[in-house]
């Protein structure tokens, strides 16, 4: 449920990657 309502983690490491 707490999972679902946090952003998506792949926009998260794309920011990192960049």
């Amino acid at each position: 449920s707490a999972s679902r309502d946090l952003p998506p983690p792949l926009s998260i490491t794309n920011n990192q990657e960049t």
